[in-house]
């Protein structure tokens, strides 16, 4: 049949619903107290700061995951199956795990675009750190192609290859 049987109906409806509150009861509000705070650092403290970082963070997944649910439910709706883009990168145990659940359809694009036919399937220590740093900094630049981005792809790439440097020097 060409419409949705009733049960999965129901759980597209609520999926976007979901999209849509976590977009407008959440990421919005968040949004709006967290970015005047970062665009006037001088004129916070320390911690407001810190919070408003967070909240910013909380926010850009909130707006992505709303999105997400939204086209996840609208593609049910058409009888299409769109994978899921985020499984909950806020409760993984380390950075490595983090970026391996956030924005996961285009973690994959680069995972097999970028790091696989560049730095190689079986690639030496020096590549694989190499190509995780480049791949997770061209992941940032790509959302946005300023000095804040580019910052974030430097310290997140760095963040995932000491996490890797780390895991190697345990397992040794």
């Amino acid at each position: 049949s060409v419409l949705p049987s009733l049960l999965v109906f129901n759980a597209a409806l609520a999926r976007i619903l979901l999209g849509v509150g976590k977009k407008i009861l959440l990421a919005d509000p968040i949004g709006s107290w967290a970015h005047p705070i970062l665009e006037n650092p001088l004129e916070n403290t320390p911690a407001t700061l810190v919070a408003a970082l967070y909240g910013a963070s909380f926010q850009l997944y909130m707006d992505f995951s709303g999105y997400s649910d939204i086209a996840i439910g609208l593609g049910r709706l058409f009888g299409f199956t769109i994978p899921e883009n985020f499984d909950y990168p806020f409760f993984k145990r380390n950075i490595a795990e983090f970026w391996r659940h956030w924005h996961i359809t285009l973690h994959r694009f680069f995972r097999d675009y970028v790091f696989l036919p560049i730095f190689g399937y079986r690639a030496t220590p020096f590549k694989l750190y190499l190509g995780i740093g480049v791949t997770i900094f061209l992941f940032q630049v790509w959302h946005q192609a300023s000095l804040n981005f580019v910052l974030l792809g430097l310290y997140h790439g760095l963040g995932v290859i000491g996490h890797q440097l780390f895991q190697r020097f345990k397992r040794s």
